[in-house]
């Protein structure tokens, strides 16, 4: 498996900010609004949307699969949980 395994951009992000969530019966979708700047060119930051999926677990919550969200060719698939089934 090559490129980010958490983010929709085979290159990965190198910022990130947290946005709303939405409640899906016992878990949360939370957005998360990330970016990717190449260092060569900071001017021309690529951003993009994506999901995590929450769960609680005792008095916190835990990741139980990553939304990739983005919208064009050659992105590992649609779900974490999706693409580490096809490897097994």
């Amino acid at each position: 498996m090559e490129g980010d395994l958490f983010s929709s951009l085979f290159e990965g992000p190198t910022g990130f900010e947290v946005g709303p969530s939405e409640k899906m019966d016992q878990r949360y979708r939370v957005y998360v609004r990330f970016s990717h700047m190449d260092p060569k060119d900071p001017e021309d930051a690529f951003r993009w949307k994506d999901a995590v999926i929450v769960k609680r677990q005792g008095n916190g919550f835990v990741i139980e699969d990553f939304e990739f969200l983005g919208d064009w060719p050659f992105k590992n698939g649609d779900r974490l949980s999706a693409i580490l089934k096809n490897l097994e």
